[in-house]
């Protein structure tokens, strides 16, 4: 029989390697199919130059892998003989990476400010590389940066903004995100100002000054409270006690609400306060008492007896009484300790006519309720409504007293030799109001040592008796009229001017507003020229400049005020103007400087410290 010859012919190498489907564990690898003189039986796959698979198809997943790592493939056709092609050309195949970043740490802010600040974080690893960073504020995406860290603006004053970053890849992984920030910018926005002041408790010496409270974009903190423009005092509430004042004065308060970064709010508006002249205080004995039974006595009965139907009444004579009452209050003793507590009535009667012994009143509507549980001795009833009434009127006041229980209660008469019944009177003086304060000041006939000040006169409810004027803030001289002149001054100086109206009770208007007042500078002839000279410090305690546009030698003179010269110099022409004179040796008071040159000479007072 022939012998056949065995196939010893290889298939071609694979060609046209690729990968599809990629992921970060896997992917599909595809060649192009090879020939054979017989025919491809199957291929063997190579990864990293290491037997990996077989596989009788143009394509293999390759599997088991590694994220985001690099692998070499290679293929090598074969035959049913056994016969192996050479290798395909090799295709580098990289894996998905799929691995995020670790999450941004340490978030801090620098250069923080009312709308921005610098939110700062250290940087996160990834296993290939951070490409950059996602920063949240307040769980909205703000912006995105390659650093670590980013400019966060547009913001608001003294608002509070959650803040965290997240770290991402070139892959597009994202971390989780960073642990989160407060932020809080700076706040440069001050409180309302405090509006609807209001006095209360208002007695000669002191006053509780209220206001409605400030809103803040953050919160209010407290208040300062000033008093004719000096701080008093401050407080977290909305009210203050003002004390150590002068009756008939009226003090200017204002208030400013502050917050915790700092901000202080306007000023609210004013509230002139004027504290009432000294009170006077009267006790008055009734000038008839009786009950409505059983008074057979009446006008030697030492006590009288009240329960729920039967009453006492009581009468007071005011005629004799004037001003302005601010407060009135009846006092009964009551003669028996009794167990338990009741309620006394105090009611108007039908008339306030009547007599002792004679027809009795009735009782009229209610004035007051009090309690008296707990209350021995003299009790207290608050008339003061009822009382000022009767004051406007015939002067005559007439209660009843009836209680809550059906036992009698018995309490002293006006005929008891101690302990009787009593009306406390606390008034005021008729006139209770202050003037208004002085406004519009201003000048008149300014000169070097003097000027007139004007101003509109104020009003009273009575009548306005005249002004105490204030010079820097001191006493100077009080008028009737609503001008005055002030004399003796300092030439070039500023004067701080206020005024203060007053009436014949003795009450104060608060001050006006103040007023500066420069006099004028000294002029004089030199050279020919009306120059003008300015003398500086004024008052001095040293040395003494003067400044002067002079083209000539100077004498210059220090006189008093009688003409006895007590320095003199001469001074060269200075090209600057400046001339100076050591004055420390003087005694304190009014000085006269002569300039003299060549031609004309001026005089100018000034003051030695």
């Amino acid at each position: 029989a022939p012998i056949t010859n065995a196939d010893s012919q290889s298939p071609t190498a694979p060609a046209n390697l690729g990968s599809s489907l990629v992921h970060a564990n896997d992917f599909t690898l595809n060649w192009t199919a090879s020939s054979d003189n017989v025919g491809v039986s199957s291929y063997d796959i190579y990864k990293n130059g290491v037997f990996f698979g077989s596989t009788s198809t143009t394509s293999l997943l390759i599997n088991g892998l590694t994220a985001a790592t690099a692998y070499s493939m290679t293929v090598k056709a074969k035959d049913a003989t056994g016969n192996v092609s050479s290798s395909s050309s090799t295709l580098n195949v990289t894996t998905l990476d799929n691995i995020a970043p670790a999450s941004p740490s340490s978030l801090s802010t620098t250069d923080k400010s009312f709308n921005s600040f610098a939110l700062n974080w250290l940087a996160s690893t990834d296993n290939i590389a951070v490409t950059g960073y996602d920063v949240y504020k307040d769980g909205a995406l703000y912006g995105s940066t390659v650093t670590t860290s980013l400019i966060v603006t547009g913001l608001s004053s003294g608002l509070t903004y959650a803040m965290t970053v997240i770290a991402k890849d070139a892959a597009g992984n994202s971390s989780a995100a960073s642990l989160g920030l407060g932020v809080q910018t700076l706040d440069n926005v001050p409180p309302n100002a405090p509006i609807a002041l209001i006095s209360s408790l208002k007695d000669n010496v002191s006053f509780m000054l209220n206001w409605t409270a400030s809103t803040d974009n953050i919160a209010v903190t407290g208040y300062d409270v000033y008093k004719d423009g000096v701080l008093y005092g401050s407080t977290a509430t909305t009210s203050l006690s003002i004390s150590g004042l002068t009756s008939g004065v009226t003090y200017t308060m204002t208030v400013k609400a502050k917050d915790a970064a700092g901000n202080i709010s306007v000023a609210s508006a004013y509230s002139d306060e004027t504290i009432p002249l000294s009170s006077t205080t009267a006790t008055l004995n009734p000038t008839a008492d009786t009950n409505s039974s059983g008074d057979v006595t009446a006008g030697t009965n030492t006590t009288l007896t009240c329960s729920k139907s039967v009453y006492i009444y009581e009468k007071f004579d005011l005629s004799a009484y004037s001003g302005t009452i601010s407060s009135a209050k009846l006092r009964m003793y009551e003669a028996t300790t009794r167990s338990g507590g009741y309620t006394m009535t105090v009611s108007k009667t039908s008339n306030d006519t009547w007599v002792e012994g004679g027809t009795k009143p009735t009782k009229s509507t209610s004035i007051t309720t009090q309690s008296m549980a707990g209350k021995v001795g003299y009790v207290e009833v608050d008339l003061t409504s009822h009382v000022t009434s009767k004051l406007s009127s015939n002067k005559l006041v007439s209660v009843a007293l009836s209680t809550s229980v059906t036992a009698n209660i018995t309490f002293n008469s006006r005929q008891n030799s101690a302990n009787k019944p009593e009306l406390v009177v606390v008034s005021l003086p008729s006139d209770n109001q202050a003037p208004t304060r002085p406004l519009n000041l201003a000048i008149t006939a300014k000169t070097l040592y003097t000027f007139t000040l004007i101003w509109s006169a104020s009003t009273d409810n009575v009548g306005v008796t005249g002004y105490d004027v204030y010079k820097d803030g001191v006493f100077y001289a009080t008028t009737a009229t609503n001008s005055i002149s002030l004399q003796n001054l300092v030439p070039y100086t500023t004067y701080r001017m206020s005024i203060k109206a007053k009436d014949a009770a003795g009450y104060f208007s608060s001050a006006s507003s103040n007023l500066d007042v420069q006099t004028d500078s000294a002029t004089g002839l030199v050279d020919g020229l009306m120059e003008k000279v300015r003398i500086y410090p004024n008052p001095v305690e040293k040395e003494l400049f003067l400044e002067l546009n002079s083209h000539e030698n100077l004498l210059i003179t220090v006189m008093d005020l009688n003409g006895r010269i007590l320095k003199l110099s001469s001074s060269k022409f200075s090209p600057d103007g400046k001339y100076s004179m050591d004055v420390s040796d003087l005694q304190s008071g009014v000085y006269i400087i002569q300039v003299r040159g060549e031609k004309k000479a001026f005089n100018c007072q000034f003051m030695k410290k």
